[in-house]
């Protein structure tokens, strides 16, 4: 996860300067992105189990990405 932390720090540094608000959709893709590895990763897991998945992870670790303090990861958002 410091690797991509890396690169999303450089794109909120980046993009969010002046407008927060034009980099939600990448930050529900990249939340996306991490429900699908973990569905890849688990072969049986469905997407629902994977979402509460997601978010049990944030509220254990609600800094372990940076896009987090942004927009959490909540069940039933895109």
């Amino acid at each position: 996860s410091s690797a991509i932390n890396v690169m999303i720090k450089g794109w909120i540094n980046y993009y969010c300067k002046f407008h927060k608000w034009t980099t939600v959709g990448l930050w529900y893709w990249l939340n996306r992105k991490l429900i699908e590895w973990k569905m890849a990763q688990k072969r049986r897991m469905g997407k629902r189990k994977a979402i509460r998945w997601l978010v049990t992870v944030y509220r254990g670790k609600p800094n372990l990405f940076a896009h987090w303090q942004l927009v959490p990861p909540t069940l039933g958002k895109k």
